[in-house]
């Protein structure tokens, strides 16, 4: 990354959220700008719990969330700066992948004729088919790249993605660690969550662990000696320095 002070574009002040009697995040402060940033942690600690604050998807039971200075759920406009790729991906089954496109399109308030030209770029460059095919006749890892297409569409600043390599090959796992780097060399930001703790130590400039209610900043190189302690110990229960203690 280079130098200079870093544009804040996801901001969690204090933030608190439980579920009933269930407490999942306490007291989170955590920044987001450009750069490849990637939460890491068990299934259930609250990673997408996390990124659906972030969204203004649920609201927090204390504390500040701020996507570009807003309240998402007060200015949802300022979603409009952001791509989003969630876990269960949201598309359209009786529409072809490019009239899915021209459909989001349409909702961004893009030109007609220049999101057509972008989203065939994009459907190729993922190795998406263009039509033919209905969306709900697609492979897991085509739908999931055309959700994909569909969160690059309309060039956003900060791209939202919940685990993006469910479902892929090797092959689109590795242009889409090529894509994100290159998204976030321009100044822009990625934040994803994902168990691929080797893909993770790849691409990340910085990793957060979600762990007992904490999201708690870890390096590149803290990811690589915890993954290769969870090889050795064949246990996922805790982070490193814990697992051989």
């Amino acid at each position: 990354m280079g130098g200079g002070a870093m544009t804040t574009m996801l901001c969690f002040d204090s933030v608190d959220k439980s579920y009933g009697d269930l407490e999942v995040l306490r007291s989170v402060n955590l920044e987001i700008g450009s750069g490849v940033e990637c939460l890491v942690g068990r299934n259930g600690a609250g990673k997408t719990t996390l990124m659906r604050l972030g969204l203004g998807l649920t609201e927090p039971n204390g504390g500040t969330v701020r996507m570009f200075g807003f309240d998402p759920r007060v200015h949802p406009e300022v979603m409009a700066r952001v791509g989003i790729l969630l876990e269960e991906d949201e598309l359209f089954d009786f529409l072809r992948p490019l009239e899915f496109l021209d459909y989001c399109a349409a909702l961004y308030g893009l030109d007609a004729g220049e999101a057509r030209a972008r989203a065939v770029d994009l459907l190729e460059a993922l190795e998406v088919p263009a039509s033919g095919r209905l969306c709900h006749q697609l492979s897991t890892g085509n739908r999931r790249q055309l959700a994909l297409a569909a969160a690059l569409l309309h060039e956003p600043e900060l791209l939202i993605l919940d685990e993006p390599f469910n479902g892929l090959d090797p092959v689109a796992v590795a242009r889409l660690c090529r894509m994100l780097r290159d998204f976030a060399a321009n100044g822009r930001g990625v934040l994803l969550s994902s168990h691929r703790l080797e893909l993770v130590e790849e691409i990340a400039d910085q990793v957060y662990f979600v762990a007992d209610c904490a999201v708690t900043p870890w390096s590149p190189e803290r990811v690589k000696t915890w993954y290769d302690e969870l090889r050795v110990a064949g246990a996922g229960e805790k982070p490193p320095g814990e697992l051989t203690g």
